[in-house]
């Protein structure tokens, strides 16, 4: 996890979400953060958060069997966040 800087962002709390088995994690002062034994699915809904910042979600994550996956984010400070308008132009 980075901030827009390129550093590493720590104190990001970070969700795992199947079904109704829910993982949460911090990021640590490198920025890095892990789950474990997670049950191999399609469908896992990670979110990423931290105040001060734009947050993150990703839809449809697919956990393999014996594999590791490596989701580096950059986080936005909301300052310099500003989100699409609906009718897909920039702001």
């Amino acid at each position: 996890m980075m901030d827009s800087e390129g550093g590493p962002l720590e104190g990001v709390k970070a969700v795992l979400r199947h079904g109704e088995d829910l993982r949460a994690a911090l990021t640590d002062r490198n920025g890095e953060y892990c789950f474990c034994r997670v049950k191999p699915a399609r469908d896992y809904v990670l979110e990423l958060e931290r105040e001060g910042y734009a947050g993150f979600m990703e839809r449809d994550l697919v956990v393999s069997r014996s594999r590791i996956s490596i989701r580096n984010v950059i986080l936005d400070p909301l300052s310099r966040y500003r989100p699409a308008r609906e009718d897909g132009e920039s702001p």
